[in-house]
Formats: C-alpha cells, structure tokens, sequence
C-alpha cells in the first residue's frame, strides 16, 4: 500500500476559518487533509482529526500541528511507513513512557522506540544491544538502564560511539575513553 498520500508540510498562512472548519468536516479525506495542515487549527478541529478514519488525515496533522496530541503521534509512527516517519518522533508532544512495549515490534524502528522510554528494563535494554537492526543496537546503546557490564561491553565493540554517549557511564570510565581517544588522535596526526 502506497502510504506516499500527498504529504507536506504546510506554509504557515491566514486561512479562512469556517474553510478550515467546512473542510474538517468534509465526507471527502482530501478536503479533511487540506484541514488538517492548518497549523492554526482550533483544539475542538484537532480532537475531531486525530481520530480520522484517514490515515493521511491523521499524519498531516501529526506532522503540522504544534499541538498534536501525543496519541495521535505515536498511531501515526505506527502506522506510517512513508516519507518523514522519522519526524514524528521529533514533535514536542511525542510520549516517552511505555515505549518498552514495543522491544518486540517486527518492525525495527518500532523496536528502536525502547530507547526512548526511561521506564526500559535493564534486560530490554541488553537484549535490544544485540537485535538484528543496527540502529536499533545503537540507540539502545545510549540508553541510561544498560546493564554497566554491557555498557563496558561496547566501549570495545562496533557500538562504541554511541555507548560513548551513554549518559549513564562513569566518571572514571569517560576519562578512560577521552584518554585513549586523545592518544588515538595524536597518532593520526603524526603519520
């Protein structure tokens, strides 16, 4: 299914309201997608288009709206597989916590998700370093419950750069790293 809708980011523009409103409520997705890129679109319109039956109409919104509802955006990455997906999870309203629901996900930007919950188990965490996905071992690699034997781990694997930006990594172990990174660009420099 081609999920490619006409997607775009609208122009912040005066729009005529009761267009907007007229449209909202339209029979016809198309008129509901033309609302729905309205960054002005009043809550009540809002509430009514993160509901849509239509996809497109959902997504738009997600993607345009300042205030988009953080149901609305986690449905729409869900769901959407087309260009921008990967915006969604930038929106200011996009959740946090329960994420870790989806480690499992077939889907591996689903899965890489985990990352971004505070509430990820340690376990989740480790086993999400080893997934087939390399994004998703690398941003797992970052997340702040990583076991700190694994996290060690990966100073010394592939996942080195991104489990060096590990905020849960130890003084001593960061001084480690900055050390042999410094002694690392002194011989690159002297060849």
């Amino acid at each position: 299914m081609d999920q490619d809708f006409g997607l775009r980011y609208a122009p912040e523009v005066p729009r005529d309201h009761e267009t907007v409103r007229r449209h909202a409520h339209s029979g016809h997705p198309q008129l509901r997608r033309e609302a729905a890129v309205d960054h002005a679109l009043p809550p009540e319109l809002v509430g009514l288009l993160a509901v849509d039956d239509d996809l497109g109409v959902r997504v738009l919104l997600a993607q345009n709206h300042p205030h988009a509802p953080a149901p609305l955006l986690l449905r729409s990455f869900l769901e959407y597989t087309g260009r921008e997906r990967a915006h969604l999870i930038t929106r200011p309203n996009f959740p946090t916590a329960g994420l870790a629901a989806f480690a499992d996900h077939e889907d591996p930007e689903v899965r890489a998700l985990a990352a971004r919950d505070p509430g990820t188990e340690p376990a989740t965490a480790e086993r999400l370093t080893r997934d087939p996905d390399p994004a998703v071992r690398a941003a797992l690699a970052r997340h702040p419950n990583l076991p700190p034997s694994r996290l060690a781990e990966l100073l010394d694997d592939e996942l080195a750069h991104a489990a060096a930006a590990n905020p849960a990594l130890d003084s001593e172990i960061i001084r480690r790293v900055v050390r042999s990174g410094l002694r690392l660009a002194g011989r690159d420099q002297s060849r």
